[in-house]
């Protein structure tokens, strides 16, 4: 496998649909590289993406919009020739890259993720790795093929996962660790270059995005278990929920840490009082309900 490296001065474009980018982008324009910014069509009007929006105007960042429509990707490739010299980089982005897109850079696509390759690769990966019990999350910067989270690997690295942490906190921790992994990354292509190398992506697991049945505290959870599972579905993602013969309950976490609960809940290991709200979405009962029952 051949060497990884990069000019002296590179002009970038920067796939991104978080706002945290901009730590990406002060250090890469603070040693003279040139960054252009693509946001996502599949995000535009939140408030991550509008941020971004605000972030390039104000500091006179040349960016656009990611179409998703087939026939509008020739004057995006046309965008993007005229602002890049082969490489890219894939920050947090949420939307799929086709393989027409990623051959329009001689020099690949580095893509930061979450997780730890090939043991955790595809979506929500935090979320489950808190799930899961783990007490480390990986990062990993690979080069981008048209399989997700495949592609060699350029540099890995972990996060200590602590028995309190949350997504959003977690989160926090990978993305610092990204930007130290990319530091070094980045001082190693201009020198003697990276040697990156392949993974058996068989012996990991590709996971796929939580659903509302994916965040249900049932009977035989332990304590631990549903401490995780609320770590995990912490604001601003929907709040697990609990269901009963009667009704269905978002839980909002244990009560003896957060409050006053409404529910006492005979799990396996002990009795828990959950701080909880009635869900007043029937449809989203009858979905609840329905997907249990179909399991």
């Amino acid at each position: 496998m051949m060497r990884v490296y990069r000019n002296d001065i590179e002009k970038i474009v920067i796939f991104t649909s978080t706002e945290n980018f901009k730590e990406l982008y002060f250090f890469l324009k603070d040693r003279g590289n040139a960054c252009s910014v693509v946001i996502p069509e599949n995000r535009l009007g939140t408030e991550k993406v509008e941020k971004i929006q605000k972030f390039c105007v104000t500091n006179s960042v040349d960016f656009t919009v990611h179409p998703r429509a087939e026939n509008e990707l020739e004057a995006f490739h046309l965008w993007i020739a005229q602002r890049s010299t082969g490489l890219a980089l894939s920050w947090n982005y949420s939307q799929i890259l086709k393989e027409k897109t990623l051959e329009i850079f001689p020099r690949g696509v580095w893509n930061m993720h979450g997780g730890k390759i090939p043991e955790y690769r595809g979506n929500h990966v935090l979320q489950w790795a808190i799930v899961n019990g783990e007490q480390e999350a990986g990062v990993t910067w690979h080069v981008m093929d048209k399989i997700i989270d495949h592609g060699l690997i350029l540099k890995q690295g972990t996060v200590p996962i602590h028995e309190n942490d949350t997504t959003i906190e977690l989160s926090q921790k990978v993305c610092k660790k990204g930007l130290e992994l990319f530091s070094e990354l980045w001082d190693e292509a201009g020198k003697n270059g990276v040697q990156p190398y392949s993974v058996n992506m068989d012996a990991g697991r590709y996971w796929k995005s939580r659903t509302p049945l994916d965040g249900i505290i049932y009977p035989d959870m332990t304590k631990k278990e549903i401490n995780n599972l609320l770590r995990a579905q912490c604001p601003p993602w929907p709040a697990p929920v609990l269901v009963t013969s009667e009704k269905v309950f978002r839980v909002h976490g244990i009560a003896t840490e957060y409050g006053e609960g409404t529910v006492v809940y005979h799990g396996k290991d002990a009795d828990l009082l959950l701080k909880t709200t009635e869900e007043n979405d029937s449809d989203f009962v009858k979905k609840i309900r329905e997907g249990i029952r179909n399991q």
